[in-house]
């Protein structure tokens, strides 16, 4: 089904008091629906899956990226969901980016009202002048459109001009990420015993002594003032050094990639009886294998870390 549409979009710091603005106008609600856009790579325009819990269709549609209200040309298919269809263009197609979002629907007539909120990027609204049939002029399209900027008392400011993946995309390129050299400081702070906190938006990272040990001294009070600084700002987190059975695993991979096969088997029989860590620790250390150890740690350990930062959505 080939759609004619006149939107715009604008970002707003809460939706409620624009929903309040619809009550004069007797708007039909159809529901809240939690939607994942899958944006697949195409040449030309832009192409999304949208599985949803009111709303499923395969979408293409060109636009201009300007603000204020502009026109729409779309391709709607809906469809029944069914997890093939994204397998099948994922596969011939890829990802470009997902959106995930909360969206409130209303209708007034033949105009459609989102109010979004959308992962990672905050609230918004929408309003579509939608020409299912053909039969509406586009100059009655823009004049809708203009009438609900009117309506919410939507400000030129606030008016976005990307589409939510472009949006979410340049998001993304813009966030500081952590250069091969920081993530190796953090590695090297987690052996020494060190506490490490990260930034989640400006990624600066901040060590400290651990002020529940028994031995924290801090007589020139640097400590006490990088504490000050994490406890005063809830984006810092802490990262957690990775649990001793993957430190287990890293000196077990170490150990595959050994020649020497007599050092291969005392560094097993190692492993294998009390205190592990200790004993392997004192034999590396008086071997030649020595600096290959520390480097293959560091390595696997910058990987681990690198995991770690993943799942707290941190790069």
């Amino acid at each position: 089904m080939s759609v004619k549409n006149f939107e715009f979009k604008a970002r707003v710091e809460e939706t409620d008091s624009y929903e309040k603005k619809l009550n004069p106008l007797n708007p039909k609600y159809k529901g809240l629906d939690h939607q994942i856009d899958t944006y697949f790579k195409v040449k030309k325009g832009r192409l999304k899956l949208r599985e949803g819990t009111i709303e499923n269709a395969l979408i293409d549609y060109e636009r201009e990226d300007i603000k204020g209200a502009k026109r729409a040309d779309i391709i709607l298919y809906k469809h029944q969901p069914d997890p093939a269809l994204k397998t099948i263009l994922t596969k011939h197609l890829g990802i470009k980016v997902i959106v995930e979002k909360e969206r409130k629907i209303y209708f007034v007539g033949n105009v459609k009202i989102h109010f979004d909120k959308v992962e990672d990027l905050g609230h918004f609204i929408e309003v579509e002048a939608i020409d299912r049939k053909g039969d509406i002029p586009l100059s009655d399209l823009k004049e809708q459109c203009f009438g609900f900027i009117g309506i919410f008392g939507i400000e030129y400011d606030q008016m976005v001009d990307q589409s939510y993946s472009d949006l979410l995309l340049n998001q993304r390129r813009e966030t500081p990420k952590l250069s091969p050299a920081e993530l190796n400081d953090i590695v090297q702070d987690l052996d020494m015993g060190m506490l490490v906190f990260i930034h989640k938006e400006t990624k600066d990272i901040i060590s400290v002594a651990n002020r529940d040990d028994a031995f924290y001294e801090d007589p020139e009070g640097i400590w006490s003032e990088r504490y000050e600084l994490i406890d005063s700002d809830p984006d810092y987190i802490q990262i957690e050094k990775w649990p001793s059975h993957k430190a287990f695993e890293i000196m077990d991979g170490f150990v595959d990639e050994i020649d020497d096969r007599q050092l291969k088997i005392a560094l097993l029989q190692a492993l294998e009886n009390r205190k592990p860590f200790r004993n392997f620790k004192n034999i590396i250390e008086n071997s030649a294998y020595r600096e290959d150890w520390f480097s293959f740690r560091s390595k696997k350990e910058e990987e681990l870390l690198k995991e770690m930062l993943k799942v707290r959505n941190i790069k």
